[in-house]
């Protein structure tokens, strides 16, 4: 509920006795990495082994890159690798929420009987509502109204890319028409609103228009990620349309983001092209100073995917990893 992953937090209802034997076994997960437990298919070393893999991300890293990280080295510690990974993906994403989960992680993911990323997603929204199955409502409702909203149906190319289309959530009735095979959504929408792409080329992200800082969970980090999305998109031949509900905030500061990756002009230089076609651009003040911060050179620690080097012990061998 806060955002701060701590295991100790529930050693003080444990028996004085227990609490002990768990806190040595939480300080030696804390000294190892996964791959230091052999028996992980037990559940107390599953369980080490997932919070050795959380705690040795949050040495270097925080947010969505902790989440990533983390998962990673859970996988990477062998042997009973799924449960560790559940483990440790339950404690990330209760933390970070749905919106720190990459999209390309997303795109593939499905489960049982048929299920797919945004089902998933449904189910968990709902255990966690405690409200039960509401078909009536979103995310589960075949589609969404937007009928109280005006101008909801402008579409215009991109200025530095005609492979992709920006528009309000009206111009997803004109995707086939236009050979539109990949959308990227930034508002709600019902489960079939978009009926003519495929599931995998339809993604999704939770963003709000607003500069409030506490109505949007990592809005640079899923910003950035959506226009990241788009190029993946247009990498694989792919036609795209990028909506909200107007074109008016999110999709102009994704649009930005995007342009200034593939012109090589600052975010801001890129909006203000984009006005050129979508006179109605103007990103709320947050998202503007995220195209601010985003106009800088960063970091390799502020970069959602840094570099990270590991010396591993007892050998000379630097080992580079770029994720």
């Amino acid at each position: 509920m806060t955002g701060r992953l701590d295991v100790r937090i529930g050693l003080p209802l444990l028996p004085a006795e227990r609490a002990a034997v768990w806190l040595e076994r939480i300080e030696v997960a804390e000294r190892s990495r996964p791959r230091d437990f052999e028996h992980n298919g037990w559940v107390v070393e599953a369980i080490q082994g997932a919070w050795s893999a959380i705690h040795f991300a949050s040495l270097s890293m925080s947010g969505p890159a902790r989440l990533r990280a983390a998962l990673e080295e859970a996988v990477r510690g062998g042997r009973d690798t799924d449960t560790v990974a559940a483990i440790a993906g339950g404690l990330l994403s209760a933390a970070y929420g749905y919106t720190a989960v990459p999209f390309e992680w997303r795109r593939n993911l499905h489960g049982w009987p048929g299920m797919r990323a945004h089902d998933l997603m449904t189910l968990g929204m709902e255990l966690a509502r405690g409200e039960g199955r509401r078909d009536h409502d979103w995310p589960r409702a075949e589609s969404h109204d937007y009928s109280m909203w005006s101008r909801t149906d402008v579409l215009v190319q991109h200025p530095h890319d005609d492979g992709v289309w920006l528009g309000g959530v009206g111009s997803l009735g004109r995707v086939s028409e236009l050979g539109i095979n990949a959308v990227v959504s930034l508002c709600r929408l019902g489960t079939n609103d978009v009926p003519s792409v495929a599931a995998a080329d339809h993604a999704t992200f939770w963003v709000i228009d607003s500069a409030a800082a506490s109505d949007n969970s990592q809005p640079d980090f899923v910003l950035k990620e959506a226009a990241a999305t788009i190029e993946g998109f247009r990498a694989e031949g792919k036609t795209v349309l990028l909506h909200c509900v107007r074109a008016e905030s999110r999709t102009p500061t994704v649009a930005a983001l995007y342009g200034a990756r593939v012109a090589g002009v600052s975010p801001l230089e890129a909006l203000e092209d984009l006005r050129q076609v979508l006179p109605g651009a103007r990103p709320n003040s947050r998202f503007i100073d995220i195209l601010k911060m985003s106009a800088r050179p960063t970091s390799l620690s502020e970069r959602p995917y840094g570099r990270q080097i590991l010396l591993q012990p007892n050998t000379e061998e630097l080992k580079c990893r770029y994720t």
